[in-house]
């Protein structure tokens, strides 16, 4: 039988629904060429990857409705290829309200929230993004780098809205234990790969530790590159049916679970 890391190495498509289910779309303050979704779509049927969980890069800074609006324009190009994450800014409880409720009705799959901002998780207005999810079981991606309160604000959230399917990011830039302390702790909370670097081991570190099953495969493109995310979870030792939970499986379950 062929491996899914042979066949890759062959140029064969893997027999795998790849989720990336942490993309983005658009401009940003560095250049990206062909920042649009066709190019995205076309990289990914090259790839193979089947579906993209994305936020809009232009969300990273204050034009946060220009964004979600940009993005939403992807998704209606391409359904069921381009999921959207709703970004929100906390300026009150209302707003995030309303924001969140505006987006996740006209079809966005989750939301996601970036420190960036200069706000923390714990910020009151974002609570109520937080009970909407909640509810709805939806998926939930937060930008972390290993900083203690973004643990911090991770484990209150985890504690406090268990239907959320909370999906760290990066893990593995700083402080591995700490993410995988939090991911041992919570059965909500899920641990996303994408990382500029390959530590050595660190997918077969973590399927031992914490299970294939709460490991999910994201690239970060246009920041990182798909193809060598991929290959990262390919080039692992793990077994093919732990490689196939990554780089799909347990996003689909994820999106599965999602009540409208």
């Amino acid at each position: 039988m062929t491996t899914l890391l042979e066949k890759s190495r062959n140029g064969e498509t893997v027999d795998v629904d790849i989720i990336d289910t942490h993309g983005h779309l658009g401009l940003y303050q560095f250049g990206i060429p062909n920042a649009t979704a066709d190019i995205l779509v076309e990289n990914m049927d090259r790839i193979g990857v089947n579906k993209i969980m994305c936020s809009s890069l232009r969300t990273i800074s204050p034009d946060i409705r220009l964004g979600n609006e940009e993005l939403y324009a992807g998704m209606q190009a391409y359904p069921d290829r381009i999921l959207g994450y709703v970004i929100l800014w906390p300026d009150n409880h209302e707003s995030v309200q309303n924001e969140c409720e505006y987006w996740l009705d006209k079809g966005f799959t989750g939301i996601k929230l970036h420190t960036g901002n200069g706000h923390r998780y714990a910020a009151e207005p974002y609570h109520a993004a937080y009970a909407i999810a909640n509810e709805r079981k939806l998926p939930f991606l937060f930008h972390v780098w290993g900083v203690p309160t973004e643990f911090e604000d991770i484990i209150m959230i985890a504690e406090k809205y268990p239907d959320i399917s909370i999906i760290m990011a990066h893990t593995g830039s700083y402080d591995l234990d700490g993410y995988i302390r939090i991911a041992q702790a919570f059965d909500n909370v899920y641990l996303e790969i994408c990382y500029s670097l390959a530590p050595n081991g660190l997918i077969d570190t973590l399927c031992e530790r914490i299970g294939s099953e709460k490991v999910l495969y994201g690239s970060d493109c246009h920041f990182y590159s798909m193809t060598q995310q991929i290959g990262r979870v390919l080039g692992a030792k793990c077994s093919d049916e732990e490689k196939t939970n990554i780089l799909g499986g347990n996003a689909q379950k994820m999106l599965d679970r999602i009540e409208r």
